[in-house]
């Protein structure tokens, strides 16, 4: 899946929400990865990624989340 959302972090927050709840986890983390990518203080896709890593039992990841904020 080929990510493209601007300058709008929001669109790939929202997209990676909508994945995430169709049952595409590797694409949601995806687009939430590409959302703190374009915007680090984004802290609602900071913490739906810890919170998608955790779900798909990815703890340490999900941890190292958690710890950098």
């Amino acid at each position: 899946m080929r990510l493209s959302g601007g300058d709008y972090p929001e669109a790939l927050f929202n997209l990676g929400l909508l994945l995430a709840e169709t049952g595409r986890p590797k694409d949601a983390e995806r687009a939430y990865r590409e959302a703190v990518g374009r915007a680090p203080e984004f802290t609602s896709a900071w913490i739906n990624l810890a919170f998608l890593l955790r779900d798909l039992e990815r703890l340490d990841a999900a941890r190292d989340i958690v710890d950098r904020s």
